[in-house]
C-alpha cells in the first residue's frame, strides 16, 4: 500500500504536535492516547476485545510518535498499528485474523486522528 493522499505525514505531525508538545511538563501529556482512545470506541474497538481502547491507545499513540518523530514513513505505521489492533482482538472464528485483515481499521484510527475529514478518508458522512 502506497501512502494515502488523505493522510499526510505533515497531518499526522501537526495533530501529534498540538495533543504532545515538546515542552517537558505539559498539561497535554496523555492527549495523544486519550483523543486514539475515544476514535477507537467510536470505532467499535469494544465489539473487537475485551481491552479498553483507554488501555490499547498509549501503544498506538507511541506508534505515532515513533512515527512523526523517527521513521517517518506513513505505510510503517499502518502496519505496526494494524499488527497492535490484531494482537489485542478476539478472533471472530476462532482463527487469526491477519494484519492485513486489521490495516483498514488502523488506516481509518490514523485519519480519524490526524483530523482527515471523513469524505476525504472515503467515509460517508
Amino acid at each position: 500500500m502506497t501512502d494515502s493522499a488523505h493522510l499526510t505525514i505533515e497531518t499526522l505531525t501537526a495533530r501529534y504536535d498540538l495533543d504532545e508538545p515538546a515542552t517537558a511538563g505539559s498539561v497535554a501529556a496523555g492527549a495523544a492516547a486519550r483523543r486514539i482512545a475515544g476514535i477507537l470506541d467510536s470505532l467499535g474497538w469494544q465489539s473487537a476485545s475485551d481491552a479498553p481502547a483507554a488501555a490499547v491507545a498509549p501503544e498506538v499513540a507511541m506508534m505515532v510518535r515513533a512515527c512523526v518523530r523517527g521513521h517517518r514513513q506513513l505505510d510503517t505505521v499502518r502496519r505496526n498499528v494494524a499488527e497492535l489492533l490484531r494482537r489485542h482482538s478476539h478472533p471472530l472464528d476462532g482463527s487469526g485474523t491477519s494484519v492485513a485483515g486489521w490495516t483498514p481499521f488502523a488506516a481509518q484510527l490514523l485519519d480519524r486522528y490526524a483530523g482527515v475529514p471523513r469524505s476525504a478518508a472515503g467515509i460517508p458522512a
